[in-house]
């Protein structure tokens, strides 16, 4: 297992208490699983079901090639995707590297780092992790990495989304997948 504490404020086990009444309602394969079972009988912790993953830091992913980081960036979109579709809408506030973390050989990607996230969330929360989000997909994916003419799609799709993720899921989405096929392709 691996295990989330409580520093003993109060500010603290409020936000785990938050984070786990949260998480015990979300099933999403790129979400960091919480053992539900235990949660509400351990006071001041969380239990999550261990993985062998590690947060995604700017070094490991210099480490990472352009493919892996490509996906990465899709199922990073189809996570929050899901969670800004559920009703009530979730925030997750706090979307950077950190917060993702990846297994050995960069098959999974999960998402951590619950405790600032708002269910119901208001449409300015729920843009600011659009914004957020675009700004990790611009990290897993540096302008050198695709090539120059998917950069407008790309941009053009992003906007899009970041307007209404509704509207716009499904061309960012594709854009990925072209970004990953041009990952592919330049490897060849």
């Amino acid at each position: 297992m691996w295990l989330k504490c409580s520093d003993g404020t109060r500010e603290s086990q409020d936000r785990l208490a938050a984070e786990q009444r949260l998480l015990h309602g979300l099933q999403h394969s790129h979400i960091l699983p919480l053992i539900a079972d235990h949660a509400a009988e351990v006071g001041g912790l969380l239990l999550y079901r261990w993985q062998a993953e590690q947060p995604l830091s700017a070094a490991l992913l210099a480490q990472i090639p352009c493919v892996d980081r490509a996906r990465l960036a899709g199922d990073l979109l189809d996570t929050v995707q899901y969670l800004q579709t559920l009703s009530p809408p979730v925030a997750h506030s706090c979307l950077v590297l950190e917060n993702l973390w990846v297994s050995p050989h960069v098959r999974d990607l999960r998402l951590a780092g619950f405790n600032h996230a708002q269910a119901g969330a208001g449409v300015e929360l729920l843009r600011a992790d659009r914004q957020a989000m675009l700004a990790v997909i611009r990290e897993l994916l540096p302008v050198g990495d695709i090539p120059s003419d998917a950069k407008p799609v790309l941009d053009g799709a992003s906007a899009q989304w970041l307007a209404d993720p509704f509207e716009g899921y499904d061309s960012l989405s594709q854009a990925l997948r072209r970004a990953l096929l041009a990952c592919v392709t330049a490897d060849l």
